[in-house]
């Protein structure tokens, strides 16, 4: 059973290592329609720091959005980012009302509260959605 585990694991591992390999390789769009189809394919995932600050300046497009409290968003954030409140009563309907055509950067302090927003936006039909591994704290 630990066998076949493991073997899911290495294939997932590859798979993951091949979508991103393969968008990495394509070359830079030349008109803002092709923007949006390189965009969308890179779909949703969990990146670190150096793939998010990347795509975030090569995307300026993207909606940086910051799910940690008003207090937590003061006390410092990325350039740019707008702050939805993952704990406030109208989280769900103020991320719903973001554009599904752009890409979103999503984050928390430490992974937890982006995780779970990550997966509501699956949900909501967005296209390209990367979350930041490790949250702020890794920024």
């Amino acid at each position: 059973m630990k066998k076949i585990v493991l073997a899911l694991k290495v294939v997932g591992v590859l798979a993951f290592t091949m979508a991103i390999t393969s968008c990495g390789e394509k070359s830079e769009p030349s008109t803002e329609s092709n923007q949006t189809e390189q965009t969308q394919s890179v779909k949703q995932a969990r990146v670190d720091k150096a793939e998010f600050a990347k795509f975030m300046k090569e995307h300026p497009e993207a909606q940086i959005i910051d799910v940690r409290t008003p207090g937590e968003f003061a006390g410092g954030h990325i350039d740019k980012a707008v702050n939805i409140d993952f704990y406030g009563k109208d989280f769900s309907e103020k991320m719903n009302k973001l554009d599904k055509t752009k890409p979103v950067l999503i984050y928390c302090k430490s992974g937890g509260r982006s995780g779970k927003a990550l997966g509501m936006l699956k949900t909501m039909e967005f296209g390209t959605i990367l979350e930041l591994k490790g949250g702020y704290s890794h920024w």
